[in-house]
């Protein structure tokens, strides 16, 4: 648009080659045609190209233009001359809309601590239910670890009990034995006298 704005005011201006202005005239006149057949049918259409018929009707002659170009600037100028479209003002209206629907809350009733209570007897229940389950699990799990760790008890004593025993009987071995070697010696040292 912009284009061919340009070059109608370029054509206007004196220019020294005539076939020059009238090419350039030619193609402008043709992209103006071709944006006309394209934004025809949008409703700002008269007020976009109200400044281009002015221009076309006001400052170009079509007296010393040759047939094709006058022919060309004719349907433009028909093209755009279409009666202005009556447009209706924005109003607000007049009921109020419809507002969307939305869910209800649902309201549990909140006591002391953050602790919440079930609305039923069943759920009420069920919550006891389930405090006294984890209680006794926790009970019953604190009982297996500290029979597991008096289990682990007894073996070790056994098993100290059992090494303090072999230990005693190997002393009294090694006793006997170093009692039977010095008995040895001696008869050994009253032989060679």
């Amino acid at each position: 648009m912009w284009l061919a704005s340009l070059l109608l005011r370029t054509y206007l201006k004196p220019v020294y080659c005539y076939f020059h202005r009238l090419n350039c005239l030619s193609t402008c006149l043709d992209l103006v045609k071709r944006c006309c057949l394209l934004y025809q049918d949008l409703i700002s259409f008269t007020d976009i190209f109200q400044p281009i018929r002015t221009l076309l009707s006001k400052h170009l002659s079509t007296r010393t233009l040759p047939s094709p170009l006058q022919e060309l600037h004719n349907q433009i100028l028909e093209a755009i001359s279409r009666p202005p479209v009556t447009r209706t003002r924005l109003v607000f209206e007049k009921k109020k809309p419809i507002p969307l629907k939305l869910l209800t809350p649902k309201i549990v009733e909140v006591l002391d601590y953050g602790k919440k209570r079930g609305s039923t007897r069943e759920e009420r229940e069920k919550e006891r239910l389930k405090h006294k389950y984890k209680k006794e699990f926790k009970g019953a799990l604190r009982e297996i670890r500290k029979d597991s760790r008096f289990l682990a008890r007894e073996k070790l004593n056994e098993v100290m009990n059992r090494d303090a025993e072999r230990k005693r009987k190997v002393k009294e071995l090694l006793g006997s034995l170093a009692t039977q070697e010095g008995e040895w010696k001696a008869l050994k040292r009253k032989k060679r006298k």
